[in-house]
């Protein structure tokens, strides 16, 4: 199970030899997005958004969000989406697939 504390964090893992694998718990965000993302890296943090936002649905949930960056966009020490910043927390095992 989950906590509240686990909600302001970003789990890392690597996922393969050219990508991490960046796990978000508890994201308030649309069901349904269609649209390109923007991977900025400012710093220790690397900003993730939509753009290019294609189709969405109406409705917004909590949900997990898993991203895949490249490789080289890793050693970061936080994580930002949708104007929020998370912790970063490295070698996560539970709940990636």
């Amino acid at each position: 199970m989950y906590s509240v504390e686990d909600s302001k964090k970003a789990y890392l893992q690597e996922a393969g030899k050219n990508w991490t694998q960046v796990e978000l718990l508890f994201v308030q965000d649309y069901d349904y997005v269609d649209a390109d993302l923007s991977i900025e890296r400012y710093g220790d943090t690397l900003s993730v958004e939509y753009v290019d936002v294609r189709s969405q649905s109406t409705h917004k949930c909590f949900s997990r969000h898993l991203f895949y960056i490249p490789v080289e966009k890793n050693g970061i020490k936080y994580f930002s989406f949708h104007n929020v910043v998370y912790e970063v927390v490295r070698d996560y095992v539970g709940g990636l697939n």
